[in-house]
Protein backbone atom coordinates (compact mmCIF):
# COMPACT_ATOMS: atom_id res chain seq x y z
CA UNK A 1 0.00 0.00 0.00
CA UNK A 2 2.87 2.27 1.19
CA UNK A 3 4.31 1.55 -2.50
CA UNK A 4 0.92 2.74 -4.33
CA UNK A 5 0.81 5.69 -2.29
CA UNK A 6 4.34 6.89 -4.04
CA UNK A 7 3.23 6.32 -7.38
CA UNK A 8 -0.76 8.06 -6.78
CA UNK A 9 0.24 11.55 -5.25
CA UNK A 10 -3.33 12.58 -3.57
CA UNK A 11 -3.79 15.00 -0.47
CA UNK A 12 -6.01 13.16 2.48
CA UNK A 13 -8.94 14.64 1.05
CA UNK A 14 -8.30 12.86 -2.50
CA UNK A 15 -7.47 9.53 -1.54
CA UNK A 16 -10.64 9.46 0.57
CA UNK A 17 -12.57 10.90 -2.05
CA UNK A 18 -10.76 8.46 -5.13
CA UNK A 19 -11.23 5.50 -2.41
CA UNK A 20 -15.23 6.65 -1.85
CA UNK A 21 -15.68 6.84 -5.77
CA UNK A 22 -13.64 3.89 -6.91
CA UNK A 23 -15.58 1.41 -3.99
CA UNK A 24 -18.93 2.99 -4.75
CA UNK A 25 -18.38 1.84 -8.54
CA UNK A 26 -16.75 -1.14 -7.34
CA UNK A 27 -19.84 -2.58 -5.19
CA UNK A 28 -22.94 -0.90 -7.38
CA UNK A 29 -21.60 -1.57 -10.78
CA UNK A 30 -21.29 -4.05 -13.39
CA UNK A 31 -21.66 -5.10 -17.31
CA UNK A 32 -23.05 -8.41 -18.41
CA UNK A 33 -20.59 -8.95 -20.69
CA UNK A 34 -18.05 -10.07 -17.69
CA UNK A 35 -20.21 -12.24 -16.50
CA UNK A 36 -20.64 -14.24 -20.19
CA UNK A 37 -16.75 -14.18 -20.22
CA UNK A 38 -15.94 -15.32 -16.44
CA UNK A 39 -19.21 -18.09 -16.61
CA UNK A 40 -17.75 -19.58 -20.38
CA UNK A 41 -14.11 -19.80 -18.33
CA UNK A 42 -16.10 -22.30 -15.97
CA UNK A 43 -15.91 -24.76 -19.10
CA UNK A 44 -12.20 -25.31 -18.45
CA UNK A 45 -12.51 -25.74 -14.38
CA UNK A 46 -15.49 -28.85 -15.95
CA UNK A 47 -12.71 -30.31 -17.59
CA UNK A 48 -14.21 -29.03 -21.22
CA UNK A 49 -11.05 -27.96 -22.77
CA UNK A 50 -10.90 -29.53 -25.88
CA UNK A 51 -14.56 -28.75 -26.81
CA UNK A 52 -14.48 -25.65 -24.59
CA UNK A 53 -16.41 -24.22 -27.91
CA UNK A 54 -19.09 -26.71 -28.54
CA UNK A 55 -19.37 -26.84 -24.58
CA UNK A 56 -20.43 -23.34 -23.82
CA UNK A 57 -22.43 -23.29 -27.35
CA UNK A 58 -24.82 -25.15 -25.84
CA UNK A 59 -25.16 -23.32 -22.35
CA UNK A 60 -23.92 -19.43 -23.10
CA UNK A 61 -25.07 -19.34 -26.93
CA UNK A 62 -21.42 -18.93 -28.21
CA UNK A 63 -17.84 -17.36 -27.54
CA UNK A 64 -15.85 -14.61 -29.66
CA UNK A 65 -12.70 -14.81 -27.59
CA UNK A 66 -9.64 -16.90 -28.08
CA UNK A 67 -9.28 -19.23 -25.42
CA UNK A 68 -6.94 -17.12 -23.33
CA UNK A 69 -8.51 -14.77 -22.06
CA UNK A 70 -10.69 -17.61 -20.74
CA UNK A 71 -7.78 -19.19 -19.33
CA UNK A 72 -6.77 -16.14 -17.34
CA UNK A 73 -10.47 -16.19 -15.99
CA UNK A 74 -10.62 -19.45 -15.00
CA UNK A 75 -7.15 -19.67 -13.13
CA UNK A 76 -8.36 -16.72 -11.14
CA UNK A 77 -11.44 -18.52 -10.39
CA UNK A 78 -10.06 -21.63 -9.09
CA UNK A 79 -10.08 -21.12 -5.64
CA UNK A 80 -13.66 -19.66 -4.94
CA UNK A 81 -14.19 -22.99 -7.20
CA UNK A 82 -13.17 -25.59 -4.65
CA UNK A 83 -14.68 -23.77 -1.64
CA UNK A 84 -17.92 -24.73 -4.02
CA UNK A 85 -19.03 -20.71 -5.00
CA UNK A 86 -18.84 -20.90 -8.74
CA UNK A 87 -22.29 -21.95 -10.42
CA UNK A 88 -22.72 -25.33 -11.92
CA UNK A 89 -24.14 -24.78 -15.84
CA UNK A 90 -25.29 -28.42 -16.12
CA UNK A 91 -27.69 -27.24 -12.95
CA UNK A 92 -29.38 -24.20 -14.80
CA UNK A 93 -28.64 -24.54 -18.32
CA UNK A 94 -26.76 -20.80 -17.96
CA UNK A 95 -30.47 -19.62 -19.14
CA UNK A 96 -29.68 -16.64 -17.02
CA UNK A 97 -31.34 -12.65 -17.34
CA UNK A 98 -30.29 -10.07 -15.69
CA UNK A 99 -33.33 -10.70 -13.14
CA UNK A 100 -32.18 -13.77 -12.25
CA UNK A 101 -28.86 -14.06 -12.75
CA UNK A 102 -27.02 -17.81 -10.99
CA UNK A 103 -23.77 -15.62 -10.62
CA UNK A 104 -23.58 -14.86 -6.85
CA UNK A 105 -22.03 -11.57 -5.04
CA UNK A 106 -19.24 -13.51 -4.45
CA UNK A 107 -18.39 -14.22 -7.83
CA UNK A 108 -19.27 -10.88 -9.15
CA UNK A 109 -16.96 -9.05 -6.28
CA UNK A 110 -14.10 -12.03 -7.04
CA UNK A 111 -14.26 -11.00 -10.96
CA UNK A 112 -14.01 -7.48 -10.56
CA UNK A 113 -10.99 -7.71 -7.52
CA UNK A 114 -8.94 -9.36 -10.72
CA UNK A 115 -9.64 -6.53 -13.13
CA UNK A 116 -8.65 -4.36 -9.95
CA UNK A 117 -5.60 -6.16 -8.97
CA UNK A 118 -4.52 -5.67 -12.75
CA UNK A 119 -5.20 -1.86 -12.96
CA UNK A 120 -2.94 -1.35 -10.25
CA UNK A 121 0.07 -3.43 -11.66
CA UNK A 122 -1.34 -0.96 -14.56
CA UNK A 123 -0.50 2.13 -12.35
CA UNK A 124 2.67 0.52 -11.71
CA UNK A 125 4.05 0.43 -15.00
CA UNK A 126 2.80 3.47 -15.96
CA UNK A 127 4.90 5.14 -13.00
CA UNK A 128 7.95 3.01 -14.65
CA UNK A 129 7.32 3.84 -18.35
CA UNK A 130 7.35 7.73 -16.71
CA UNK A 131 10.44 7.09 -14.81
CA UNK A 132 12.17 5.58 -18.42
CA UNK A 133 10.74 8.94 -20.53
CA UNK A 134 11.62 11.14 -17.83
CA UNK A 135 14.51 10.39 -15.65
CA UNK A 136 15.96 13.81 -15.08
CA UNK A 137 12.24 14.62 -13.31
CA UNK A 138 11.17 17.85 -14.87
CA UNK A 139 7.98 16.76 -14.25
CA UNK A 140 7.03 15.12 -10.55
CA UNK A 141 7.11 11.43 -11.93
CA UNK A 142 4.35 10.45 -9.57
CA UNK A 143 1.84 12.91 -11.75
CA UNK A 144 1.38 10.36 -14.84
CA UNK A 145 0.68 7.07 -12.53
CA UNK A 146 -1.88 9.82 -11.12
CA UNK A 147 -3.63 10.97 -13.73
CA UNK A 148 -4.00 7.62 -15.14
CA UNK A 149 -5.58 5.91 -11.54
CA UNK A 150 -8.03 8.70 -11.28
CA UNK A 151 -8.58 9.19 -15.36
CA UNK A 152 -12.84 8.61 -15.36
CA UNK A 153 -12.20 6.95 -18.01
CA UNK A 154 -10.39 4.29 -16.72
CA UNK A 155 -12.27 4.00 -13.40
CA UNK A 156 -15.61 3.75 -15.96
CA UNK A 157 -13.84 0.88 -18.09
CA UNK A 158 -12.29 -0.59 -14.73
CA UNK A 159 -14.95 -0.30 -11.87
CA UNK A 160 -18.09 0.65 -13.56
CA UNK A 161 -18.54 -1.37 -17.02
CA UNK A 162 -16.07 -3.80 -15.09
CA UNK A 163 -14.14 -4.47 -18.88
CA UNK A 164 -11.14 -6.73 -18.92
CA UNK A 165 -9.95 -4.89 -21.59
CA UNK A 166 -7.61 -3.56 -18.73
CA UNK A 167 -5.52 -6.69 -19.06
CA UNK A 168 -4.40 -6.15 -23.02
CA UNK A 169 -3.87 -2.41 -21.48
CA UNK A 170 -1.47 -4.06 -19.06
CA UNK A 171 0.41 -6.26 -21.54
CA UNK A 172 0.73 -3.43 -23.73
CA UNK A 173 2.12 -1.09 -21.11
CA UNK A 174 4.67 -3.92 -20.37
CA UNK A 175 5.74 -4.38 -23.39
CA UNK A 176 6.45 -0.45 -23.65
CA UNK A 177 8.51 -0.90 -20.72
CA UNK A 178 10.72 -2.84 -22.73
CA UNK A 179 10.99 -1.28 -25.96
CA UNK A 180 12.07 1.64 -24.18
CA UNK A 181 14.32 -0.43 -22.61
CA UNK A 182 15.39 -1.59 -25.78
CA UNK A 183 15.00 -5.13 -24.73
CA UNK A 184 13.33 -6.39 -27.55
CA UNK A 185 12.32 -10.16 -26.49
CA UNK A 186 10.01 -9.29 -24.00
CA UNK A 187 8.97 -6.06 -26.09
CA UNK A 188 7.85 -8.81 -28.23
CA UNK A 189 6.73 -11.16 -25.86
CA UNK A 190 4.42 -8.97 -23.83
CA UNK A 191 2.54 -7.68 -27.05
CA UNK A 192 2.46 -11.16 -28.27
CA UNK A 193 0.25 -11.78 -25.03
CA UNK A 194 -1.29 -8.32 -25.68
CA UNK A 195 -2.54 -8.86 -28.90
CA UNK A 196 -4.91 -11.85 -28.45
CA UNK A 197 -6.70 -10.49 -25.55
CA UNK A 198 -7.52 -7.52 -27.51
CA UNK A 199 -6.60 -7.21 -31.48
CA UNK A 200 -6.63 -3.71 -31.60
CA UNK A 201 -2.63 -3.63 -29.39
CA UNK A 202 -1.56 -4.98 -33.22
CA UNK A 203 -2.15 -1.36 -34.09
CA UNK A 204 0.42 -0.44 -32.03
CA UNK A 205 2.88 -3.23 -32.00
CA UNK A 206 3.11 -2.60 -36.09
CA UNK A 207 4.27 1.24 -36.25
CA UNK A 208 6.56 0.48 -32.85
CA UNK A 209 8.32 -2.14 -34.66
CA UNK A 210 9.31 0.42 -37.61
CA UNK A 211 10.42 2.72 -35.56
CA UNK A 212 13.84 0.46 -34.28
CA UNK A 213 13.78 -1.85 -37.15
CA UNK A 214 14.73 -1.27 -41.19
CA UNK A 215 15.07 -4.86 -42.38
CA UNK A 216 12.52 -5.60 -43.94
CA UNK A 217 12.62 -9.72 -43.08
CA UNK A 218 13.46 -8.70 -39.48
CA UNK A 219 10.42 -6.45 -39.82
CA UNK A 220 8.05 -9.47 -41.20
CA UNK A 221 10.21 -11.72 -37.95
CA UNK A 222 9.23 -9.82 -35.71
CA UNK A 223 5.56 -8.90 -36.52
CA UNK A 224 5.34 -12.92 -36.93
CA UNK A 225 6.55 -13.72 -33.59
CA UNK A 226 3.71 -10.77 -32.23
CA UNK A 227 0.89 -12.82 -33.83
CA UNK A 228 2.61 -16.33 -32.64
CA UNK A 229 -0.01 -16.61 -29.65
CA UNK A 230 -2.91 -16.05 -31.64
CA UNK A 231 -1.37 -19.27 -34.26
CA UNK A 232 -0.88 -20.96 -31.22
CA UNK A 233 -4.48 -20.68 -30.17
CA UNK A 234 -5.69 -20.93 -33.92
CA UNK A 235 -3.90 -24.56 -34.17
CA UNK A 236 -5.13 -25.76 -30.99
CA UNK A 237 -8.55 -25.45 -31.96
CA UNK A 238 -8.65 -25.37 -35.62
CA UNK A 239 -10.33 -29.13 -35.93
CA UNK A 240 -13.31 -26.86 -33.92
CA UNK A 241 -16.25 -25.76 -36.43
CA UNK A 242 -17.51 -23.72 -33.65
CA UNK A 243 -14.26 -22.18 -32.88
CA UNK A 244 -13.96 -20.89 -36.59
CA UNK A 245 -17.39 -20.32 -36.88
CA UNK A 246 -17.25 -17.67 -33.78
CA UNK A 247 -13.81 -16.21 -34.36
CA UNK A 248 -13.55 -15.87 -37.41
CA UNK A 249 -17.07 -13.74 -37.32
CA UNK A 250 -15.85 -11.31 -34.58
CA UNK A 251 -12.95 -10.35 -36.53
CA UNK A 252 -14.68 -9.68 -39.86
CA UNK A 253 -17.33 -7.79 -37.75
CA UNK A 254 -14.84 -5.57 -36.32
CA UNK A 255 -13.15 -5.35 -39.58
CA UNK A 256 -16.07 -4.12 -41.12
CA UNK A 257 -18.28 -3.12 -38.64
CA UNK A 258 -21.27 -4.33 -40.06
CA UNK A 259 -21.62 -7.71 -37.92
CA UNK A 260 -22.19 -9.98 -40.56
CA UNK A 261 -24.80 -7.90 -42.75
CA UNK A 262 -23.27 -6.41 -46.20
CA UNK A 263 -20.23 -4.66 -46.43
CA UNK A 264 -21.38 -1.38 -47.92
CA UNK A 265 -18.65 -0.35 -50.28
CA UNK A 266 -19.67 3.29 -49.59
CA UNK A 267 -19.45 3.11 -46.30
CA UNK A 268 -15.83 2.15 -46.80
CA UNK A 269 -14.55 4.92 -48.11
CA UNK A 270 -13.65 6.91 -45.28
CA UNK A 271 -12.33 4.04 -43.84
CA UNK A 272 -9.88 3.34 -46.36
CA UNK A 273 -8.95 6.93 -46.14
CA UNK A 274 -8.28 7.10 -42.13
CA UNK A 275 -6.30 3.38 -43.30
CA UNK A 276 -4.25 5.21 -45.71
CA UNK A 277 -3.51 7.79 -43.13
CA UNK A 278 -2.46 5.61 -40.39
CA UNK A 279 -0.53 3.78 -43.48
CA UNK A 280 1.38 6.85 -44.36
CA UNK A 281 2.30 7.43 -40.34
CA UNK A 282 3.88 4.23 -40.76
CA UNK A 283 5.64 4.67 -43.64
CA UNK A 284 7.00 8.26 -41.98
CA UNK A 285 8.20 6.72 -38.85
CA UNK A 286 9.58 3.95 -40.77
CA UNK A 287 11.49 6.82 -42.81
CA UNK A 288 12.65 8.68 -39.92
CA UNK A 289 15.85 9.01 -38.48
CA UNK A 290 15.21 9.87 -34.48
CA UNK A 291 17.93 12.44 -33.44
CA UNK A 292 17.55 12.03 -29.56
CA UNK A 293 15.87 9.71 -27.32
CA UNK A 294 13.56 12.62 -26.71
CA UNK A 295 12.56 12.32 -30.05
CA UNK A 296 11.89 8.31 -30.00
CA UNK A 297 10.20 8.71 -26.77
CA UNK A 298 7.80 11.38 -28.21
CA UNK A 299 7.27 9.08 -31.49
CA UNK A 300 6.51 5.97 -28.91
CA UNK A 301 3.69 8.13 -27.11
CA UNK A 302 2.29 9.77 -30.29
CA UNK A 303 2.18 7.48 -32.57
CA UNK A 304 -0.02 5.23 -30.73
CA UNK A 305 -2.29 8.40 -29.95
CA UNK A 306 -2.57 8.96 -33.62
CA UNK A 307 -3.45 5.14 -34.37
CA UNK A 308 -6.00 4.33 -31.77
CA UNK A 309 -7.46 7.88 -32.28
CA UNK A 310 -7.95 6.99 -36.25
CA UNK A 311 -9.54 3.55 -35.18
CA UNK A 312 -12.66 5.38 -33.17
CA UNK A 313 -13.21 7.31 -36.44
CA UNK A 314 -13.02 3.98 -38.27
CA UNK A 315 -15.17 1.30 -36.36
CA UNK A 316 -18.19 0.86 -34.49
CA UNK A 317 -16.56 1.33 -30.82
CA UNK A 318 -17.55 -0.02 -27.86
CA UNK A 319 -17.98 2.25 -24.44
CA UNK A 320 -14.71 -0.30 -22.68
CA UNK A 321 -12.20 0.58 -25.46
CA UNK A 322 -11.81 3.64 -23.95
CA UNK A 323 -9.04 2.68 -21.67
CA UNK A 324 -7.10 1.30 -24.43
CA UNK A 325 -5.66 4.72 -25.17
CA UNK A 326 -5.36 6.46 -22.14
CA UNK A 327 -2.15 5.16 -21.37
CA UNK A 328 -0.65 7.28 -23.86
CA UNK A 329 -2.70 10.40 -23.26
CA UNK A 330 -1.63 10.64 -19.95
CA UNK A 331 1.70 10.21 -20.86
CA UNK A 332 1.38 12.83 -23.67
CA UNK A 333 1.39 14.81 -20.32
CA UNK A 334 5.27 14.82 -20.21
CA UNK A 335 5.25 16.45 -23.49
CA UNK A 336 2.64 19.00 -22.93
CA UNK A 337 3.64 22.47 -21.78
CA UNK A 338 0.13 23.08 -20.96
CA UNK A 339 -1.06 20.94 -18.44
CA UNK A 340 -4.07 22.12 -17.15
CA UNK A 341 -5.18 22.41 -20.33
CA UNK A 342 -4.95 18.82 -20.95
CA UNK A 343 -6.67 18.10 -17.48
CA UNK A 344 -10.29 20.37 -18.60
CA UNK A 345 -10.44 18.42 -21.94
CA UNK A 346 -11.07 14.97 -20.30
CA UNK A 347 -13.16 16.77 -18.17
CA UNK A 348 -14.97 17.56 -21.23
CA UNK A 349 -14.38 14.45 -23.49
CA UNK A 350 -15.49 12.22 -20.60
CA UNK A 351 -19.13 13.60 -20.07
CA UNK A 352 -18.95 14.20 -24.08
CA UNK A 353 -18.39 10.14 -24.22
CA UNK A 354 -20.95 9.02 -21.40
CA UNK A 355 -24.00 11.86 -22.78
CA UNK A 356 -23.09 9.67 -26.32
CA UNK A 357 -22.85 6.15 -24.33
CA UNK A 358 -26.40 7.22 -22.76
CA UNK A 359 -28.16 7.29 -25.83
CA UNK A 360 -25.94 5.06 -27.75
CA UNK A 361 -26.63 2.12 -25.28
CA UNK A 362 -29.93 2.71 -23.88
CA UNK A 363 -30.44 0.08 -21.74
CA UNK A 364 -27.23 -1.63 -21.77
CA UNK A 365 -24.06 0.93 -20.68
CA UNK A 366 -26.74 3.12 -18.06
CA UNK A 367 -28.17 2.37 -15.11
CA UNK A 368 -28.80 -1.20 -16.46
CA UNK A 369 -25.40 -1.93 -14.72
CA UNK A 370 -26.57 -1.69 -11.47
CA UNK A 371 -28.87 -4.38 -11.94
CA UNK A 372 -25.72 -6.62 -12.67
CA UNK A 373 -23.56 -4.92 -9.63
CA UNK A 374 -22.18 -7.04 -6.34
CA UNK A 375 -25.09 -5.20 -4.50
CA UNK A 376 -27.76 -5.38 -6.82
CA UNK A 377 -29.82 -7.33 -4.81
CA UNK A 378 -30.10 -4.10 -2.40
CA UNK A 379 -31.46 -2.18 -5.08
CA UNK A 380 -34.81 -1.14 -6.58
CA UNK A 381 -35.74 -1.26 -9.81
CA UNK A 382 -35.45 1.84 -11.84
CA UNK A 383 -38.44 3.27 -13.39
CA UNK A 384 -36.41 5.79 -15.55
CA UNK A 385 -32.90 5.46 -17.02
CA UNK A 386 -29.76 8.04 -18.15
CA UNK A 387 -30.99 9.16 -21.42
CA UNK A 388 -34.66 10.25 -19.97
CA UNK A 389 -32.22 12.22 -18.16
CA UNK A 390 -29.31 13.31 -20.97
CA UNK A 391 -31.72 12.76 -24.44
CA UNK A 392 -30.18 13.78 -27.72
CA UNK A 393 -27.29 15.15 -29.08
CA UNK A 394 -25.47 11.73 -30.45
CA UNK A 395 -23.52 13.20 -33.18
CA UNK A 396 -22.21 16.17 -31.65
CA UNK A 397 -21.06 14.54 -28.40
CA UNK A 398 -19.51 11.75 -30.11
CA UNK A 399 -17.70 14.31 -32.16
CA UNK A 400 -16.44 16.15 -28.81
CA UNK A 401 -15.75 12.71 -27.90
CA UNK A 402 -13.53 12.07 -31.16
CA UNK A 403 -11.94 15.62 -31.23
CA UNK A 404 -10.78 14.96 -27.47
CA UNK A 405 -8.62 11.80 -28.41
CA UNK A 406 -6.68 13.94 -31.06
CA UNK A 407 -6.08 16.86 -28.53
CA UNK A 408 -2.77 15.56 -27.77
CA UNK A 409 -1.45 15.54 -30.86
CA UNK A 410 -3.65 19.06 -31.47
CA UNK A 411 -1.93 20.60 -28.66
CA UNK A 412 1.66 19.36 -29.01
CA UNK A 413 1.23 20.46 -32.45
CA UNK A 414 -0.03 24.15 -31.27
CA UNK A 415 2.80 24.58 -28.55
CA UNK A 416 5.55 23.40 -31.37
CA UNK A 417 4.25 26.18 -33.78
CA UNK A 418 3.73 28.83 -31.26
CA UNK A 419 6.84 31.18 -31.39
CA UNK A 420 6.02 33.07 -28.35
CA UNK A 421 6.77 31.48 -24.60
CA UNK A 422 4.61 28.98 -23.52
CA UNK A 423 4.01 29.00 -20.04
CA UNK A 424 4.08 25.51 -18.06
CA UNK A 425 1.21 24.29 -16.29
CA UNK A 426 0.81 21.47 -13.62
CA UNK A 427 -2.62 19.99 -13.07
CA UNK A 428 -3.20 21.37 -9.04
CA UNK A 429 -4.41 18.49 -6.64
CA UNK A 430 -8.04 19.67 -7.14
CA UNK A 431 -7.99 19.69 -10.95
CA UNK A 432 -6.83 16.05 -10.75
CA UNK A 433 -9.77 15.10 -8.02
CA UNK A 434 -12.01 17.21 -10.02
CA UNK A 435 -11.63 15.12 -12.98
CA UNK A 436 -12.83 12.42 -11.00
CA UNK A 437 -15.50 13.59 -9.94
CA UNK A 438 -16.93 15.28 -12.78
CA UNK A 439 -16.30 12.47 -14.97
CA UNK A 440 -17.31 9.28 -13.25
CA UNK A 441 -20.25 11.56 -11.29
CA UNK A 442 -21.69 12.37 -14.61
CA UNK A 443 -22.80 8.81 -15.00
CA UNK A 444 -22.94 7.38 -11.26
CA UNK A 445 -25.34 10.25 -9.94
CA UNK A 446 -27.72 10.32 -12.59
CA UNK A 447 -27.85 6.41 -12.28
CA UNK A 448 -28.69 6.52 -8.55
CA UNK A 449 -30.90 9.31 -9.69
CA UNK A 450 -32.60 6.86 -11.94
CA UNK A 451 -32.73 4.32 -8.85
CA UNK A 452 -34.09 6.26 -6.18
CA UNK A 453 -36.03 9.18 -7.55
CA UNK A 454 -39.13 10.34 -6.56
CA UNK A 455 -42.30 8.36 -7.46
CA UNK A 456 -43.84 10.94 -9.87
CA UNK A 457 -41.16 11.36 -12.00
CA UNK A 458 -42.14 8.68 -13.81
CA UNK A 459 -44.79 9.86 -15.19
CA UNK A 460 -43.08 13.09 -15.79
CA UNK A 461 -40.15 12.00 -18.06
CA UNK A 462 -41.04 9.10 -19.36
CA UNK A 463 -44.09 7.16 -19.22
CA UNK A 464 -42.85 4.32 -20.91
CA UNK A 465 -39.17 3.90 -19.02
CA UNK A 466 -40.51 1.48 -16.74
CA UNK A 467 -41.63 -1.12 -19.17
CA UNK A 468 -39.00 -0.33 -21.24
CA UNK A 469 -36.55 -1.66 -18.40
CA UNK A 470 -38.60 -4.21 -16.76
CA UNK A 471 -38.43 -6.05 -20.67
CA UNK A 472 -34.62 -5.65 -20.69
CA UNK A 473 -34.12 -7.07 -17.58
CA UNK A 474 -36.56 -10.08 -17.71
CA UNK A 475 -34.97 -10.65 -21.55
CA UNK A 476 -37.68 -10.01 -23.60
Amino acid sequence: MSSLKQIIHLNPIGWILYSVITIVCFLFFLHADIIHTATSSYAYLSGHSKDFYEYNKVYLGGNDYLPLIYIMFATWTIPIHFLGFTTSPELNNFQWNLLTQPSLPIELAWWKTLLALVYIGSILMMAKITKLIQPDTKIELSLISTLFATSPFVIFSVFIFSGYDIFSTFFTLLGLYYYLKKDLRLFILFFAIAIPLKYFSAILFFPLVLMIEKRPLHILKILMLGVSIIFIQVILYWKSQVFKDEILSLLLSKLTSNSGQEINLLKLVPKLFLLMIYLGACIHVFLKEFKSYTEWHKYAVFMPILSYALLFLAVKWHPQWCIIIMPFIMLSYIFIQNKRLMGILEIIGMVSFIWYVFNAWKLNVDVSMMNNSVLKNLLPQALIINSDLFHGGKSLFRFIFNLYLFSPLLILFYEAKKTSHIKATTPSQEMIINRLLLGVGFLVLSSFICIFRPEDWRNFINPDATIRLHDKLIGR
